[in-house]
């Protein structure tokens, strides 16, 4: 976008299309629309003229609004391997068991809410959860490498059941 004519009436914009075709828009210079516009183009300016200079391959610069936000790096292979191990315990656990978890962890329903709309006693759906916990547990220490921590805690969890 180049502007080619300021008037101080008017303000004319030229936008160039990569068929060679343009369009010129005629805006009155008290617009909005054109003072954004203008805005944006002196902006471009500067952004362009920045990032020509020392380093050509990154230019934070091309992202001069506030509020801009980068995700974060991902790894990949961690989120691969966390999302199959959810998968296989998922597999393991009953359809009950399934529901419970999903509707708990997922869908945030109290077991007050669960024991409500399935007409349990709270204790009754707090024990089916726990116990599908436990299941779930159980399959993925399974697929979990031996360590001093898992050694640990299974130990722990074995005084708390006697």
């Amino acid at each position: 976008m180049s502007t080619t004519d300021n008037n101080q009436n008017h303000v004319t914009f030229r936008f160039d299309f990569v068929t060679d075709e343009h369009i010129e828009v005629q805006l009155p210079s008290d617009s909005p629309i054109a003072q954004a516009l203008l805005e944006h183009d002196a902006r471009w300016k500067k952004t362009n003229r920045a990032d020509t200079r020392r380093d050509r391959h990154s230019s934070p610069s091309e992202f001069p609004k506030e509020g801009m936000h980068f995700a974060a790096d991902i790894d990949i292979e961690r989120d691969f391997l966390n999302k199959q191990a959810v998968a296989t315990t998922f597999a393991g656990l009953s359809k009950r068991q399934r529901f419970l978890i999903e509707a708990v962890v997922l869908d945030g329903y109290s077991f007050a809410e669960l024991a409500r709309a399935e007409h349990k006693d709270e204790s009754a759906i707090r024990h089916a959860y726990n116990r599908a916990i436990k299941r779930a547990r159980k399959i993925l220490e399974a697929d979990r490498p031996e360590s001093t921590f898992g050694v640990a805690y299974r130990a722990r969890q074995q005084q708390t059941e006697k």
